[in-house]
């Protein structure tokens, strides 16, 4: 966690709102599934993207993003947007 989360937040200089769970920090957090492998395929929106093709088209990856929480919000959520997507404004 230091080296992926507090390190990095601290040479940006948001190490105060960023970089660790704590009370008072912005809890954004992203739950994933290191071991689990999913097919890119651009027609069945297994990437979300705002660019409509993939050189990764195809081909089998590993690690995929089960839940996506800003500020505590989730905001992604098994392969679809959350109920709320998009930062939350408070």
């Amino acid at each position: 966690a230091e080296l992926m989360a507090f390190k990095p937040a601290k040479f940006l200089g948001v190490a105060n709102t960023k970089g660790s769970i704590e009370v008072g920090k912005d809890a954004d957090i992203v739950i994933w599934n290191p071991d689990e492998n999913f097919v890119v395929n651009k027609d069945g929106h297994t990437l979300q993207s705002k660019y409509p093709s993939s050189i990764y088209d195809g081909q089998s990856l590993k690690g995929v993003v089960k839940k996506t929480f800003v500020r505590g919000v989730c905001v992604f959520e098994g392969g679809a947007k959350g109920e709320n997507p998009g930062f939350p404004t408070e």
